[in-house]
């Protein structure tokens, strides 16, 4: 959900010769140089559910965000945004996170906490070398787009009752979508992700959707393991990283257990 702000963006930074000294990457972007220099705002979060807070598991996250930053990266990413607009499901915010425009207004992420929907992974023919079939199914959930419409809502109510000051239009969803039906059409077309994992969860072999056992090997093929986020059943709630890099380090002690390969001190 994004709204513009009532007056225009203000630096808060006093661009003095003395400042710039300790912007190195500031004052090449002020002389016309390459260079490379972002800000990510002030985030805020706050967990929800569509059945209220009594007692109830979160299934929703809302994370306010002010997002911007400078547009001259070393990255050739002047004209990413206009090449985007018409087809992405990305938000305005991402879309011009590179871009001193993406500093006029800010987004409020509405993001699941708990996923329902289910995408799909295929073989497009025997050929190893072509590329597989992916389709994530936005929007395929009846649950999961209503959570993310009580979301929005969240997000309505909170901006009413803020200073007017710091509010100004909506620029998405918009006034134009106001009903359950029109915002749940407005989920259904914009919802996306960009932590998808599960393409080779874990479990027994028996299960028509599981690719690995317990110790990450593949099923009914010697010698192959997975060790990355592709495990996990559902997509975690939060920034994998942290989960990827734990995961890589039990499956090497798997791996060396297996071979009864005690690790080296440089290994440990």
């Amino acid at each position: 959900v994004t709204y513009k702000y009532p007056k225009s963006f203000v630096a808060p930074f006093d661009f003095t010769t003395e400042t710039l000294k300790g912007f190195p990457t500031l004052r090449k972007h002020l002389a016309g140089e390459r260079s490379f220099f972002s800000v990510n705002g002030v985030p805020a979060g706050l967990e929800g559910s569509s059945t209220g807070p009594a007692g109830s598991v979160p299934k929703w996250h809302l994370h306010h965000i002010i997002m911007g930053g400078l547009e001259n990266f070393d990255w050739n990413l002047a004209s990413y945004p206009e090449t985007l607009k018409a087809t992405s499901r990305l938000p305005r915010s991402i879309l011009e996170f590179y871009r001193w425009t993406g500093l006029a207004y800010h987004t409020h992420n509405c993001e699941l906490s708990q996923n329902h929907a289910y995408g799909r992974l295929e073989l497009r023919n025997k050929d190893p070398f072509q590329t597989p079939f992916l389709d994530p199914r936005y929007g395929s959930s009846d649950e999961d787009n209503y959570e993310m419409v009580d979301c929005i809502k969240a997000v309505r109510a909170i901006m009413a009752e803020s200073d007017p000051q710091w509010v100004g239009e909506e620029l998405e969803p918009s006034k134009s979508a106001q009903t359950q039906e029109q915002l749940t059409q407005y989920v259904r077309n914009n919802i996306w992700g960009h932590h998808i994992s599960g393409s080779t969860p874990m479990g027994n072999c028996s299960t028509w959707y599981t690719v690995t056992d317990s110790r990450a090997r593949v099923h009914k093929v010697e010698g192959l393991r997975v060790a990355d986020i592709s495990l996990i059943p559902t997509i975690p709630h939060g920034n994998p990283a942290g989960v990827v890099m734990m995961m890589g380090e039990k499956i090497a002690d798997m791996i060396l257990k297996d071979y009864k390969k005690a690790p080296t001190k440089d290994e440990v």
